[in-house]
């Protein structure tokens, strides 16, 4: 049975990282000019399979039909979900970039479709609520000094 009206939260998720889909273009350019995406495929692929994850989870677990009704409640409520779990820290710190970019590309794809795009909705707080820093403090020094630099 078609659907009518309504496009499934699921497809909203790939369009929305369609929206943001920078492979092939210059990362360094993309920085310069404040239009940076996803411009590696396995970041694609890791980034589409983790908000794929987290939607599905916010349908059946929390009745959300649509991206446009996420709020920072849903997206707590995954983290904890995920710690409850005992997902490794690590793989929670890549979720929470992974919903980042899809807050950030369902801003753009509601560009289209939206008149004022700064009524939207952030599910994602300002500040982290996994710290990837304290991986780091766990691994023997390394030299952080090396930068890669764009010409």
């Amino acid at each position: 049975m078609a659907r009518r009206g309504r496009t499934s939260i699921v497809r909203e998720v790939k369009e929305s990282l369609q929206a943001i889909d920078k492979i092939g273009e210059s990362k360094c350019e993309a920085k310069k000019t404040g239009t940076s995406g996803i411009h590696s495929k396995k970041q694609m692929a890791n980034t589409m399979s983790d908000a794929q994850n987290f939607v599905k989870w916010c349908r059946s677990e929390l009745g959300v039909k649509s991206i446009n009704e996420l709020n920072e409640g849903h997206y707590v409520s995954y983290l904890v979900y995920l710690r409850e779990k005992e997902v490794s820290q690590g793989h929670r710190v890549n979720v929470e970039t992974s919903l980042r970019l899809l807050e950030k590309g369902f801003k753009e794809r509601s560009k289209r479709f939206e008149d004022s795009p700064s009524a939207l909705v952030r599910f994602c707080p300002e500040k982290r609520l996994e710290n990837p820093l304290m991986q780091w403090a766990l691994m023997p020094k390394i030299d952080l000094t090396l930068k890669m630099k764009c010409n």
